[in-house]
């Protein structure tokens, strides 16, 4: 199931479609201009075609999550009222 779903995703991506997970974070393919870059080994410039990779960008919450010193029942009270928009 689970290699079902990241199969669907990652087609999503090939299209170029942007995936959001909500309290998770979100996913979007990245297009890198064309660059010279050296060779590490032998200091020789080399031409770097153009690039895509993929970019995440973390949701708020689960970045409050990682960063919280407070316990999760806590961390889930404070993010209800986020929502609730009592903060």
């Amino acid at each position: 199931m689970v290699e079902l779903v990241f199969k669907h995703l990652g087609n999503q991506l090939a299209k170029g479609q942007r995936i959001e997970l909500r309290s998770m974070g979100s996913w979007h393919v990245k297009t890198r201009k064309p660059r010279e870059a050296r060779n590490p080994r032998t200091g020789e410039k080399v031409q770097v075609g153009m690039k895509k990779s993929i970019a995440f960008r973390m949701a708020k919450d689960l970045k409050f999550r990682i960063n919280s010193n407070r316990t999760p029942e806590e961390i889930d009270k404070i993010i209800e009222d986020m929502y609730d928009g009592k903060i």
